[in-house]
């Protein structure tokens, strides 16, 4: 018995993180004589955490893997066909690697990785996809289509929440399972830096109201709306801690490369321009890239996910893991996981004013705060908790595994 993993990213972000719980959780299940093979783009982040954290046997794949990335934060339409083009030139590749292994199921982890699926109905090799992706734009346009017809080829299908699911609205003939993403409580609630230190390398203070916010400075997950709504409060204690990419790097982009990115430069400048105009440096802690990011969902008041397309957020159960609230912008697909009042406060989206009223509330209130923390703990452990969902994933595939 063969099962393989087919990762696209070589990044280390949520997905990879998620692609790893799953082959821990796979190689429990597989006896002494099974194999799990876990492919991963050659010499990538993603393939040396991987072997590091010994997820089976490691394959590289030398090209990359065929993708229609069309969802919520996803290139645009011309983008993704061009992409998808150029990656056909490929084709052989992948069939050749298939035959090569012989895996019995291939597990995508990914939807942008769904025209794969097509390639292994042909080889007679069974499917399963992860969708961790919301879905994007109208359900019935043409894209989302293309999409459905993939995933109703494969053979299990498992979604991160009810919601996604109802979306797709796929074939009763596929298995379709509900999966949230998750932490490992026990492990991500190990800090190895102290509140005191982080206060202290940053010209922090305990009296401060730390509002954590993670996606970098980054239109899609609403940069501006988190710093417009700390610019309008007029309590000098809220303090924003901007983790992620600080766009640095874009300074020194020229020629073709200047141009594709002119969009997200002027992003960039608006933000520090903002900054700048309205004296905020005392106010905006410019943090960057963060490997452990639970050293500051440790630290902070509250997280935002300020998001301005509906797409998934790890921060929404990472804040839970250390009894923090989340304020969100309010999208159905969230909604499963934070209820207003309950476990944080949602808001519309773009509304930086009304944001802020949230933030202000939280931070001349400690009971409520403590009150929606304390809840979205509960939520963190009754969703997102990777010991339930690694049963979950073992019981999907004992079957399978069990049959052949």
């Amino acid at each position: 018995m063969k099962l393989m993993i087919i990762h696209h990213s070589g990044l280390i972000g949520g997905g990879t993180l998620s692609c790893i719980d799953v082959a821990k959780a796979l190689k429990k299940i597989l006896k002494p004589e099974d194999k799990l093979l876990v492919s991963m783009p050659i010499g990538s982040k993603a393939e040396k955490l991987a072997i590091e954290l010994n997820c089976g046997q490691i394959l590289s794949h030398k090209y990359s893997a065929i993708t229609f990335g069309y969802y919520n934060g996803g290139a645009n339409t011309l983008r993704i066909i061009v992409k998808l083009f150029f990656q056909l030139l490929h084709l052989r590749y992948w069939k050749a690697f298939f035959q090569q292994h012989k895996p019995d199921m291939v597990i995508l982890n990914s939807i942008v990785l769904c025209p794969l699926i097509i390639l292994l109905n042909k080889l007679n090799i069974k499917s399963s996809i992860f969708v961790r992706e919301t879905m994007r734009g109208k359900k019935n346009s043409l894209q989302n289509n293309i999409i459905k017809y993939f995933l109703n080829k494969s053979d299990i299908v498992n979604f991160i929440s009810e919601y996604d699911m109802e979306q797709w609205n796929l074939s009763k003939a596929v298995q379709k399972n509900v999966l949230p993403d998750v932490v490992n409580i026990k492990e991500f609630s190990k800090t190895s830096v102290s509140k005191d230190k982080i206060l202290s390398k940053f010209n922090l203070k305990t009296t401060d109201f730390l509002v954590l916010y993670a996606g970098g400075i980054n239109e899609l997950k609403g940069a501006q709306t988190a710093l417009e709504a700390i610019g309008k409060s007029s309590n000098l204690n809220i303090k924003l801690l901007v983790l992620g990419n600080l766009g640095k790097e874009f300074k020194n982009l020229v020629g073709i490369k200047r141009f594709i990115k002119n969009k997200s430069l002027k992003y960039i400048e608006e933000f520090y321009n903002y900054i700048e105009k309205n004296n905020l440096k005392d106010k905006v802690r410019l943090i960057g890239i963060q490997k452990e990011v639970n050293n500051w969902c440790n630290i902070c008041d509250v997280a935002i996910i300020p998001i301005s397309k509906a797409h998934q957020s790890r921060l929404i159960y990472e804040a839970g893991v250390f009894y923090k609230p989340v304020v969100a912008t309010d999208f159905p697909n969230y909604r499963e996981f934070i209820k207003n009042g309950v476990n944080g406060f949602v808001f519309p989206n773009h509304n930086s004013k009304l944001l802020k009223e949230k933030l202000e509330k939280l931070a001349s209130d400690a009971l409520l705060k403590e009150k929606l923390g304390k809840e979205n703990h509960s939520f963190t452990c009754k969703f997102h908790n990777a010991q339930r969902n690694e049963q979950k994933i073992c019981d999907i595939y004992k079957e399978f595994v069990q049959k052949n």
